[in-house]
């Protein structure tokens, strides 16, 4: 739903999205006010080792 109201997908042609294009939703939910925090791959990756 991000992606389209981003305009990088069309309603028509909606499907699953991946890499850059998940990004910019993210980003596109980030400028409508969502608290959605900035992602530290270094922090994920020590949760994942410990």
């Amino acid at each position: 739903m991000a992606a389209i109201d981003a305009g990088e997908i069309h309603p028509a042609n909606a499907r699953p999205v991946d890499d850059e294009t998940w990004w910019r939703g993210v980003e596109r939910l980030r400028k409508l006010g969502f608290d959605i925090p900035e992602y530290d791959s270094d922090d994920a990756y020590k949760q994942v080792i410990k």
